[in-house]
């Protein structure tokens, strides 16, 4: 009894010490805060008291994910926001560029502050999205249009996720598309594009075929003449190839057809398709091509 009593007023005088360290601003919670503040690369820290005379403290450190690019330098922030160092020449690997934000305060061992006020919660929730969905080798997050929000990865592949409203939920959706087309673009020689704009689905096309499109559309928007040159492979592709639409013979505008389908002339015309397109002579012995308008994108 006499023992239950001691442990008793040591743990009601252990609370008691507890409380005034707290109002003194010498707590636990307090030590911890400002450890995370003067150390920037501590991201947590636990205090533990025993008595009579032993602290331990344990810390969990936290890395750069982030960077801005600043008159002096760039600032190097972690997933949460919190700025990590600033002025730093050239950014550590594996760290994304924010491209489209500006920051009007960047202290060491505090959170970044943005021009933005709003661009503080759209950053640290898409970095928490692609560290919850395991996206790897971002390079940067382009927030330059939040209704068109683009994350840029390695081998030269973006992934196009619409508004930043939904930016979560399409990675999520989209991340073994993600995965197994970052497989294919280090072996590709062309820049991929997955598109994730479109409610649960996902489209890979190839940066080349997009190029083309818009310089066919540019041309039929100015009124400028295109002469239809089929691709190079067109000879090869046979009835039933997976990259053939059966229906209308048209070349798939996906790079990986197991993604997504989508046909690639825009405007509903091709030259592919074209009676005249094996027989250099028409039915009247002129030059075909002569008589095949020009293709539209």
């Amino acid at each position: 009894e006499y023992l239950e009593s001691y442990y008793a007023r040591i743990l009601s005088y252990w609370e008691n010490l507890q409380t005034w360290l707290d109002e003194q601003g010498i707590g636990k919670k307090t030590v911890s805060d400002r450890l995370c503040r003067s150390l920037p690369y501590i991201g947590a820290a636990e205090v533990n008291i025993s008595i009579p005379d032993t602290v331990l403290i344990s810390v969990t450190y936290t890395e750069a994910s982030l960077c801005v690019r600043s008159p002096n330098g760039y600032a190097l922030l972690d997933n949460s926001g919190k700025v990590l160092q600033t002025n730093v020449s050239v950014p550590p690997d594996r760290t994304a560029e924010l491209i489209g934000v500006s920051l009007t305060g960047a202290v060491p061992g505090e959170y970044a502050e943005f021009e933005d006020p709003d661009m503080f919660k759209h950053v640290t929730g898409l970095a928490s999205a692609l560290k919850e969905n395991e996206i790897e080798g971002v390079t940067s997050l382009n927030f330059t249009d939040l209704a068109n929000i683009v994350v840029e990865l390695n081998y030269n592949t973006d992934v196009k996720l619409g508004p930043i409203a939904k930016a979560a939920g399409k990675l999520a959706f989209g991340k073994e598309v993600i995965r197994r087309t970052l497989e294919q673009a280090k072996s590709s020689g062309s820049k991929l594009v997955i598109d994730l704009t479109v409610e649960d689905s996902a489209f890979v096309r190839s940066q080349d075929k997009i190029d083309e499109a818009s310089e066919s559309r540019y041309n039929a928007e100015n009124g400028i003449e295109t002469t239809a040159v089929p691709p190079d492979d067109a000879t090869d592709a046979q009835p039933g190839d997976e990259d053939t639409d059966e229906a209308t013979g048209e070349e798939e505008d996906t790079a990986a057809g197991e993604y997504g389908e989508e046909e690639q002339n825009d405007a509903g015309e091709t030259a592919e398709g074209d009676d005249n397109a094996d027989d250099p002579l028409d039915d009247n012995g002129d030059d075909a091509a002569a008589d095949t308008p020009a293709a539209v994108g």
